[in-house]
Protein backbone atom coordinates (compact mmCIF):
# COMPACT_ATOMS: atom_id res chain seq x y z
CA UNK A 1 0.00 0.00 0.00
CA UNK A 2 2.36 2.09 1.24
CA UNK A 3 6.12 3.13 2.46
CA UNK A 4 7.32 6.06 4.58
CA UNK A 5 11.39 6.57 4.92
CA UNK A 6 12.95 9.00 7.25
CA UNK A 7 16.72 10.66 6.58
CA UNK A 8 17.64 11.45 9.61
CA UNK A 9 21.81 10.89 8.89
CA UNK A 10 22.41 14.91 9.46
CA UNK A 11 20.27 16.70 11.85
CA UNK A 12 20.90 20.01 10.22
CA UNK A 13 18.68 19.03 7.51
CA UNK A 14 16.36 15.99 8.47
CA UNK A 15 13.80 14.77 5.99
CA UNK A 16 10.82 13.12 5.16
CA UNK A 17 9.22 10.64 2.27
CA UNK A 18 5.65 8.95 1.63
CA UNK A 19 4.37 7.08 -1.15
CA UNK A 20 1.27 6.88 -1.52
CA UNK A 21 -0.46 3.78 -2.79
CA UNK A 22 -4.27 2.99 -3.78
CA UNK A 23 -6.03 0.23 -5.78
CA UNK A 24 -7.87 3.52 -8.05
CA UNK A 25 -7.03 6.72 -8.51
CA UNK A 26 -8.04 8.59 -5.25
CA UNK A 27 -7.81 13.00 -5.61
CA UNK A 28 -5.68 14.78 -3.26
CA UNK A 29 -5.94 18.31 -1.67
CA UNK A 30 -3.33 19.94 0.30
CA UNK A 31 -4.69 22.48 2.90
CA UNK A 32 -2.36 25.27 4.87
CA UNK A 33 -4.01 25.64 8.10
CA UNK A 34 -3.26 28.32 10.55
CA UNK A 35 -2.76 28.32 14.10
CA UNK A 36 -5.18 29.26 16.40
CA UNK A 37 -7.72 27.19 14.83
CA UNK A 38 -10.23 25.12 16.75
CA UNK A 39 -11.27 21.42 16.38
CA UNK A 40 -13.09 18.40 17.05
CA UNK A 41 -12.46 15.02 16.67
CA UNK A 42 -14.98 13.56 15.24
CA UNK A 43 -17.87 15.10 12.67
CA UNK A 44 -21.39 14.76 13.48
CA UNK A 45 -22.01 11.34 11.52
CA UNK A 46 -19.02 9.78 13.20
CA UNK A 47 -20.41 10.62 16.58
CA UNK A 48 -24.10 9.17 15.21
CA UNK A 49 -22.66 6.24 14.46
CA UNK A 50 -20.38 5.77 17.35
CA UNK A 51 -23.26 6.25 20.16
CA UNK A 52 -21.33 8.86 21.99
CA UNK A 53 -21.90 12.49 22.52
CA UNK A 54 -20.48 15.90 22.20
CA UNK A 55 -18.78 15.75 25.79
CA UNK A 56 -16.95 12.95 24.56
CA UNK A 57 -15.20 13.85 21.84
CA UNK A 58 -12.10 15.60 22.33
CA UNK A 59 -11.65 19.11 21.52
CA UNK A 60 -8.55 21.10 20.87
CA UNK A 61 -7.04 24.62 19.51
CA UNK A 62 -4.28 24.25 16.84
CA UNK A 63 -0.98 25.50 18.32
CA UNK A 64 0.74 25.46 15.47
CA UNK A 65 0.19 25.92 11.68
CA UNK A 66 0.51 23.30 9.35
CA UNK A 67 0.39 21.58 5.95
CA UNK A 68 -1.29 18.73 4.85
CA UNK A 69 -2.23 16.71 2.22
CA UNK A 70 -6.24 15.17 2.86
CA UNK A 71 -7.76 12.48 1.00
CA UNK A 72 -12.03 13.11 0.19
CA UNK A 73 -14.15 15.90 -0.89
CA UNK A 74 -17.09 17.60 0.18
CA UNK A 75 -19.40 14.69 -0.73
CA UNK A 76 -17.56 11.39 0.87
CA UNK A 77 -15.80 13.10 3.51
CA UNK A 78 -11.95 14.13 4.36
CA UNK A 79 -9.15 12.26 5.97
CA UNK A 80 -6.05 13.16 6.87
CA UNK A 81 -2.86 11.47 4.86
CA UNK A 82 0.35 12.96 5.38
CA UNK A 83 2.06 16.67 6.58
CA UNK A 84 4.66 18.69 8.23
CA UNK A 85 3.71 21.71 10.76
CA UNK A 86 5.72 24.83 10.87
CA UNK A 87 7.66 23.12 13.71
CA UNK A 88 9.19 21.08 11.75
CA UNK A 89 6.61 17.69 13.17
CA UNK A 90 5.95 15.37 10.68
CA UNK A 91 2.78 13.08 10.83
CA UNK A 92 2.48 10.14 8.27
CA UNK A 93 -0.19 8.24 8.32
CA UNK A 94 -0.73 4.54 6.53
CA UNK A 95 -3.08 1.34 6.57
CA UNK A 96 -2.53 -0.87 8.50
CA UNK A 97 -5.23 -4.39 8.20
CA UNK A 98 -4.16 -4.98 11.85
CA UNK A 99 -5.71 -1.94 13.36
CA UNK A 100 -8.80 -2.48 15.73
CA UNK A 101 -10.72 0.17 17.31
CA UNK A 102 -12.53 0.55 20.75
CA UNK A 103 -16.11 -1.44 21.19
CA UNK A 104 -18.81 -0.42 23.37
CA UNK A 105 -18.99 3.34 25.34
CA UNK A 106 -16.55 5.14 26.56
CA UNK A 107 -15.46 5.78 30.54
CA UNK A 108 -15.22 9.28 32.45
CA UNK A 109 -11.43 9.00 31.46
CA UNK A 110 -11.96 8.77 27.63
CA UNK A 111 -12.29 11.29 24.87
CA UNK A 112 -13.59 10.07 21.44
CA UNK A 113 -10.91 10.64 18.27
CA UNK A 114 -11.34 9.85 14.80
CA UNK A 115 -8.08 8.56 12.84
CA UNK A 116 -9.68 10.26 9.76
CA UNK A 117 -8.25 13.02 11.93
CA UNK A 118 -5.59 12.41 14.65
CA UNK A 119 -3.02 13.20 12.04
CA UNK A 120 -4.41 16.78 11.77
CA UNK A 121 -4.78 16.90 15.77
CA UNK A 122 -1.06 15.67 16.04
CA UNK A 123 0.39 18.43 13.68
CA UNK A 124 -2.07 20.56 15.36
CA UNK A 125 -0.79 20.35 18.38
CA UNK A 126 2.95 18.57 18.70
CA UNK A 127 5.96 20.13 18.18
CA UNK A 128 8.25 17.13 18.74
CA UNK A 129 8.13 13.47 18.86
CA UNK A 130 9.16 13.72 22.38
CA UNK A 131 5.77 15.32 23.66
CA UNK A 132 3.66 13.89 21.45
CA UNK A 133 4.97 9.96 22.65
CA UNK A 134 4.84 11.63 26.39
CA UNK A 135 1.23 13.12 25.59
CA UNK A 136 -0.14 9.64 24.62
CA UNK A 137 1.63 7.52 27.25
CA UNK A 138 0.60 9.84 29.84
CA UNK A 139 -2.83 11.56 29.49
CA UNK A 140 -3.84 13.98 32.01
CA UNK A 141 -7.07 12.99 33.69
CA UNK A 142 -10.30 12.64 31.81
CA UNK A 143 -8.14 12.99 28.23
CA UNK A 144 -7.01 9.49 27.78
CA UNK A 145 -7.19 9.11 23.46
CA UNK A 146 -9.66 6.79 22.33
CA UNK A 147 -9.22 5.92 18.36
CA UNK A 148 -12.32 5.28 16.17
CA UNK A 149 -12.68 3.93 12.51
CA UNK A 150 -14.71 5.04 9.28
CA UNK A 151 -14.32 4.73 6.32
CA UNK A 152 -11.58 5.61 3.64
CA UNK A 153 -12.45 8.88 1.79
CA UNK A 154 -13.70 7.82 -1.55
CA UNK A 155 -13.44 4.32 -1.03
CA UNK A 156 -16.54 3.44 1.22
CA UNK A 157 -15.94 -0.21 0.89
CA UNK A 158 -12.16 0.61 2.44
CA UNK A 159 -12.57 0.54 6.49
CA UNK A 160 -10.19 3.12 7.70
CA UNK A 161 -7.70 0.74 9.23
CA UNK A 162 -4.35 3.19 9.56
CA UNK A 163 -1.13 3.35 12.27
CA UNK A 164 1.48 6.41 11.91
CA UNK A 165 5.13 7.08 11.82
CA UNK A 166 5.89 10.76 13.48
CA UNK A 167 8.99 12.55 13.05
CA UNK A 168 10.61 16.01 13.76
CA UNK A 169 13.28 18.58 12.47
CA UNK A 170 15.95 16.54 14.99
CA UNK A 171 15.48 13.25 13.46
CA UNK A 172 13.34 11.84 16.33
CA UNK A 173 11.30 8.93 15.21
CA UNK A 174 8.11 6.91 16.80
CA UNK A 175 5.66 4.56 15.32
CA UNK A 176 2.11 4.31 16.62
CA UNK A 177 -0.17 1.66 16.20
CA UNK A 178 -3.68 1.09 16.93
CA UNK A 179 -4.91 -1.91 19.13
CA UNK A 180 -8.55 -1.95 20.43
CA UNK A 181 -8.77 1.74 20.23
CA UNK A 182 -5.66 2.39 22.17
CA UNK A 183 -1.73 3.28 20.99
CA UNK A 184 1.07 0.49 21.10
CA UNK A 185 3.95 3.06 20.29
CA UNK A 186 7.53 2.68 19.40
CA UNK A 187 10.14 5.21 19.96
CA UNK A 188 13.57 5.30 18.36
CA UNK A 189 15.34 7.46 15.78
CA UNK A 190 16.58 4.28 14.29
CA UNK A 191 12.99 3.30 13.50
CA UNK A 192 12.99 5.25 9.81
CA UNK A 193 10.88 3.13 7.82
CA UNK A 194 7.69 2.07 7.60
CA UNK A 195 5.01 0.35 5.20
CA UNK A 196 1.82 -1.65 6.16
CA UNK A 197 1.18 -5.33 7.16
CA UNK A 198 2.62 -7.26 9.51
CA UNK A 199 2.77 -5.28 12.75
CA UNK A 200 5.75 -3.44 13.39
CA UNK A 201 7.13 -5.48 16.18
CA UNK A 202 7.40 -8.43 13.62
CA UNK A 203 8.76 -5.84 10.80
CA UNK A 204 11.46 -5.65 12.82
CA UNK A 205 12.01 -9.12 13.42
CA UNK A 206 11.96 -9.35 10.03
CA UNK A 207 14.09 -7.02 9.39
CA UNK A 208 16.75 -8.03 11.55
CA UNK A 209 17.78 -11.32 8.92
CA UNK A 210 18.38 -8.76 6.10
CA UNK A 211 20.39 -6.37 8.32
CA UNK A 212 22.71 -9.54 9.19
CA UNK A 213 22.62 -10.10 5.22
CA UNK A 214 24.00 -6.39 4.69
CA UNK A 215 26.71 -6.64 7.73
CA UNK A 216 25.08 -4.17 9.86
CA UNK A 217 23.81 -6.06 13.07
CA UNK A 218 26.30 -5.89 16.35
CA UNK A 219 27.10 -9.76 14.96
CA UNK A 220 29.39 -9.36 12.18
CA UNK A 221 28.82 -11.29 8.86
CA UNK A 222 31.99 -12.56 7.01
CA UNK A 223 30.11 -13.24 4.12
CA UNK A 224 27.59 -10.37 3.58
CA UNK A 225 25.27 -10.68 0.95
CA UNK A 226 23.37 -7.10 -0.71
CA UNK A 227 20.16 -8.22 -1.94
CA UNK A 228 17.17 -6.88 -1.17
CA UNK A 229 13.49 -7.95 -2.00
CA UNK A 230 12.58 -6.53 -5.49
CA UNK A 231 8.33 -7.51 -4.88
CA UNK A 232 5.40 -5.22 -4.01
CA UNK A 233 4.00 -6.71 -1.14
CA UNK A 234 4.67 -4.50 2.19
CA UNK A 235 7.19 -6.74 4.05
CA UNK A 236 9.40 -6.76 0.40
CA UNK A 237 8.98 -3.05 0.20
CA UNK A 238 10.09 -2.67 4.00
CA UNK A 239 13.06 -4.06 2.78
CA UNK A 240 13.75 -2.47 -0.24
CA UNK A 241 13.15 0.81 2.10
CA UNK A 242 15.53 0.15 4.64
CA UNK A 243 18.43 -0.95 1.95
CA UNK A 244 18.21 2.17 0.79
CA UNK A 245 18.19 3.91 3.91
CA UNK A 246 20.97 1.93 5.66
CA UNK A 247 23.80 1.71 2.98
CA UNK A 248 24.49 4.83 3.29
CA UNK A 249 28.05 7.00 3.77
CA UNK A 250 26.77 9.01 6.46
CA UNK A 251 29.95 10.83 6.61
CA UNK A 252 29.33 12.60 3.18
CA UNK A 253 28.79 16.33 2.94
CA UNK A 254 27.46 18.55 0.65
CA UNK A 255 24.20 16.18 0.30
CA UNK A 256 21.23 17.65 -0.56
CA UNK A 257 18.93 15.41 2.45
CA UNK A 258 15.66 15.87 0.23
CA UNK A 259 16.87 14.40 -3.19
CA UNK A 260 18.45 11.94 -1.21
CA UNK A 261 15.46 10.53 0.50
CA UNK A 262 13.73 10.88 -2.86
CA UNK A 263 15.91 9.20 -4.54
CA UNK A 264 15.78 6.14 -1.32
CA UNK A 265 11.61 6.34 -1.65
CA UNK A 266 11.71 6.18 -5.35
CA UNK A 267 12.71 2.28 -5.71
CA UNK A 268 9.74 1.75 -3.52
CA UNK A 269 6.77 2.87 -5.56
CA UNK A 270 4.58 0.59 -7.78
CA UNK A 271 3.87 1.68 -11.03
CA UNK A 272 0.39 2.25 -12.78
CA UNK A 273 -0.81 -0.85 -14.80
CA UNK A 274 1.42 -3.23 -12.70
CA UNK A 275 -0.44 -6.49 -12.29
CA UNK A 276 0.86 -9.53 -9.97
CA UNK A 277 -2.36 -11.21 -9.42
CA UNK A 278 -3.76 -12.58 -12.98
CA UNK A 279 -7.59 -13.32 -13.77
CA UNK A 280 -8.98 -16.33 -12.48
CA UNK A 281 -12.12 -16.34 -13.71
CA UNK A 282 -14.37 -14.72 -16.67
CA UNK A 283 -15.73 -11.51 -14.27
CA UNK A 284 -11.54 -10.82 -12.99
CA UNK A 285 -10.73 -11.32 -17.05
CA UNK A 286 -13.34 -9.02 -18.22
CA UNK A 287 -12.43 -6.66 -15.47
CA UNK A 288 -8.82 -6.34 -16.77
CA UNK A 289 -9.59 -6.18 -20.48
CA UNK A 290 -11.75 -3.03 -19.41
CA UNK A 291 -8.63 -1.40 -17.38
CA UNK A 292 -9.59 -2.39 -14.34
CA UNK A 293 -6.12 -3.31 -12.45
CA UNK A 294 -6.01 -5.99 -9.11
CA UNK A 295 -3.53 -4.30 -7.70
CA UNK A 296 -2.53 -1.05 -5.89
CA UNK A 297 0.27 1.61 -7.15
CA UNK A 298 1.46 4.51 -6.41
CA UNK A 299 -0.63 7.57 -6.77
CA UNK A 300 1.79 10.06 -5.48
CA UNK A 301 4.65 10.57 -3.19
CA UNK A 302 4.94 13.20 -0.41
CA UNK A 303 8.32 14.89 0.61
CA UNK A 304 8.89 16.77 3.94
CA UNK A 305 11.74 19.61 4.05
CA UNK A 306 11.90 20.02 7.79
CA UNK A 307 14.83 22.53 7.78
CA UNK A 308 13.55 24.74 5.02
CA UNK A 309 9.73 23.89 5.57
CA UNK A 310 8.77 23.34 2.44
CA UNK A 311 6.31 20.41 1.69
CA UNK A 312 6.42 18.91 -1.64
CA UNK A 313 4.09 16.52 -3.55
CA UNK A 314 5.27 14.51 -6.80
CA UNK A 315 2.63 13.30 -8.91
CA UNK A 316 2.92 9.57 -10.11
CA UNK A 317 0.19 10.05 -12.84
CA UNK A 318 2.21 13.12 -14.87
CA UNK A 319 5.37 13.69 -13.18
CA UNK A 320 4.22 16.86 -11.77
CA UNK A 321 6.46 18.55 -8.64
CA UNK A 322 4.40 20.76 -6.70
CA UNK A 323 5.13 21.97 -3.14
CA UNK A 324 4.02 24.37 -0.41
CA UNK A 325 5.47 26.90 1.66
CA UNK A 326 4.22 28.52 4.91
CA UNK A 327 3.40 32.15 4.31
CA UNK A 328 4.54 35.04 6.20
CA UNK A 329 1.04 35.54 7.47
CA UNK A 330 -1.29 32.71 8.10
CA UNK A 331 -4.84 34.01 8.77
CA UNK A 332 -7.34 31.73 7.22
CA UNK A 333 -7.30 27.83 6.34
CA UNK A 334 -6.66 27.54 2.57
CA UNK A 335 -6.75 24.56 -0.01
CA UNK A 336 -6.10 23.20 -3.20
CA UNK A 337 -7.46 20.55 -4.75
CA UNK A 338 -4.73 18.28 -7.34
CA UNK A 339 -7.63 16.58 -9.16
CA UNK A 340 -7.92 15.83 -13.28
CA UNK A 341 -8.60 19.47 -13.79
CA UNK A 342 -5.40 20.58 -11.84
CA UNK A 343 -3.14 17.35 -13.61
CA UNK A 344 -4.61 18.46 -16.93
CA UNK A 345 -2.91 21.91 -16.34
CA UNK A 346 0.48 20.39 -15.74
CA UNK A 347 0.89 22.67 -13.20
CA UNK A 348 4.64 22.46 -11.68
CA UNK A 349 6.64 24.42 -8.36
CA UNK A 350 5.23 26.37 -5.76
CA UNK A 351 1.85 26.57 -5.81
CA UNK A 352 1.34 28.42 -2.35
CA UNK A 353 -0.12 31.67 -3.75
CA UNK A 354 -2.33 29.24 -6.05
CA UNK A 355 -4.51 28.18 -2.76
CA UNK A 356 -7.85 29.62 -1.83
CA UNK A 357 -9.40 30.41 1.23
CA UNK A 358 -11.77 28.32 2.77
CA UNK A 359 -14.82 28.82 5.72
CA UNK A 360 -14.07 26.22 7.63
CA UNK A 361 -11.48 23.00 7.95
CA UNK A 362 -13.22 20.26 7.07
CA UNK A 363 -11.15 18.24 9.63
CA UNK A 364 -11.83 20.22 12.46
CA UNK A 365 -15.73 21.29 12.16
CA UNK A 366 -18.16 19.02 13.89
Amino acid sequence: MCTRILNNMDNKQVAVARNMDWEFHLDATLMLTPAGDCAVGMSKAERKKEGITKKQVLKWQAKYASIATLLGDDEDGFGFCDGMNEKGFVANVLYDTNCTFHQGSLSDEQKGLSVLRWGQFMLDCFASVREAVSYFSFPEPGMEICFFGGSVPGDPNAPAQVHAAISDRHGDSAILEIHQGKLTIYHHRDYTVMTNEPDYQTQLNLDTYWRYQWNKTKSANQNPVFTTPGGHTSVQRFERASYYRLLQNENLTQVDRVAQVAAMISPCKVPQGFEALHPNNLEEQLEKKAGITFNSFTLWTNISDCKNKRYYLQSNDTIQTVWVEFPKSLEQVQSICLDATFRAAQVMGDVTKKMHPVTQHPLHTA
